[in-house]
């Protein structure tokens, strides 16, 4: 069955790695969504954390993704804007970060999150205009968003550095 390949090929420690992981596997989709956990600090997830909190999907004549869920230990909650990036639990999630053409994708991942969302003016027009609209609508007790913008600059900052010391220009 679809889910035992997936097994398989995830436990698979041969030359034929890469291909086999890629052949059932969205892993440039899946390292995005690891990357996704590690730029909020999510440590309540499966990858970069407890191994909770993600769903495998397999959509008929594609190769399995994962969508997550319970995203509720993030931007500072849990961990500070330092936590690490890589590792968790899962031994075979560890092998495919430790990989290095699966290492590169996340890499890609983190850099066009720095290069996008984690734009200060990004976020910063998001807080803006939820916070307008909550006003406006005269929803009150809402928390001023200032501590997410802080900690969304420190994590900003820390990932720079990691892409720095793993020399991701080429990636």
């Amino acid at each position: 069955t679809n889910i035992l390949a997936l097994i398989s090929a995830a436990n698979d420690r041969s030359t034929n790695y890469q291909a086999a992981v890629s052949n059932v596997a969205d892993m440039e989709q899946w390292m995005t969504m690891f990357a996704l956990d590690g730029c909020m600090g999510n440590w309540g997830t499966w990858g970069t954390g407890n191994s909770q909190n993600k769903y495998v999907y397999y959509p008929s004549g594609g190769r399995w993704v994962i969508l997550p869920w319970d995203m509720d230990w993030v931007l500072g909650v849990g961990d500070g804007p330092s936590r690490r990036l890589f590792g968790g639990q899962d031994g075979n999630v560890n092998y495919m970060f430790d990989f290095p053409a699966f290492r590169r994708m996340a890499w890609r991942a983190y850099r066009e999150a720095l290069d996008g969302p984690f734009l200060p003016e990004k976020y910063r027009a998001e807080f803006a205009a939820r916070t307008a609209a909550l006003a406006f609508n005269q929803v009150g007790g809402s928390a001023d968003p200032l501590q997410i913008g802080q900690y969304l600059d420190a994590r900003r900052e820390f990932i720079r550095g990691e892409l720095l010391r793993a020399d991701t220009a080429a990636f």
